[in-house]
């Protein structure tokens, strides 16, 4: 298992990194999959996030009890979300500025954009429940590592302390590499991987960035709380994001993002849809209050 010291600082948000750490990071996706970036939220930055997720799932619960489901989303026991995070308040929009995450970003993917920013909510779950919460998966194909550029990246901030008891993600390290043997099928796969996962232990705040092609699962919740997360998903350009959040964003919060993030939110893939299922009541807004870009 997987688990950081507890040493978070109270320290100010979005502090950047030196060329020695950000190569080690870099690093550790690359060969591992995965990398843990220490307090990158913290004080009342991660209240903020914590409070706007939840309003954004209480919708998402509420249209989902009405509809009987939520587009572009699986919904099963034990897992919620709520997708297009950045219209639920500033705190959100101003994640999307995070300078750890674009530091990142730019020399794995290049040129990217944003796939979905989403807060992700991993619900306790009584025991017979944990063979469906510890399958593995890939969320897409493996890529050649040494010659392309992966299409995703994800980029969750822990809004929890992520512990083996809350079901912190579970990893195989270095499996994005490799696809799994012919002979493994069935149920034999889960009994295969199973003895070479890691969990990602994390503090509330930290950041942790993985390669979505690494084999995961999201891990069984066994206490009385839920354990949240915000994942900024980016994808390579000429992947198609999710939606288009450029249009969901709208004119009045268009005009006050920091250019960065308007070049992430924009994209030129066709027949992107142009909202969601569970957005604020009202949205998009006619105004925004106040002027100017977001400041971080």
């Amino acid at each position: 298992m997987w688990s950081p010291a507890k040493t978070q600082p109270e320290v100010s948000d979005y502090d950047g990194m030196s060329p020695l750490e950000l190569d080690r990071h870099l690093y550790a996706i690359r060969a591992m999959g995965f990398t843990r970036v220490p307090a990158q939220v913290v004080g009342r930055r991660l209240e903020d996030l914590r409070a706007l997720a939840d309003r954004g799932l209480d919708e998402a619960r509420r249209v989902f009890g009405l509809r009987g489901k939520l587009n572009f989303t699986v919904t099963r026991r034990g897992f919620e979300c709520c997708r297009c995070l950045y219209t639920w308040g500033d705190a959100a929009l101003q994640l999307l500025d995070l300078d750890t995450i674009h530091a990142i970003a730019q020399p794995l993917l290049d040129d990217y954009r944003l796939w979905d920013q989403s807060v992700i909510s991993v619900t306790p779950q009584p025991p017979e429940q944990a063979a469906l919460s510890e399958r593995f998966h890939r969320d897409t194909k493996i890529v050649d590592a040494r010659t392309e550029k992966p299409p995703y990246l994800w980029c969750f901030i822990c809004l929890d302390d992520t512990t083996p008891e809350n079901g912190a993600t579970r990893v195989v390290p270095g499996s994005h590499h490799l696809d799994i043997p012919r002979s493994v099928a069935g149920e034999s796969f889960q009994a295969f991987v199973q003895p070479m996962a890691q969990q990602l232990c994390a503090d509330a705040g930290d950041l942790i960035v993985f390669d979505p092609t690494l084999l995961h699962s999201a891990g069984h919740n066994t206490t009385d709380r839920p354990r949240r997360i915000i994942n900024v998903a980016l994808c390579s350009r000429g992947t198609p994001p999710l939606m288009d959040h450029w249009a969901i964003a709208g004119a009045a919060v268009q005009s006050r993002l920091a250019d960065r993030v308007r070049a992430m939110m924009r994209s030129d893939s066709p027949g992107l849809g142009k909202t969601w299922d569970a957005l604020p009541p009202g949205w998009p807004p006619a105004g925004v209050a106040g002027e100017g870009t977001l400041s971080r």
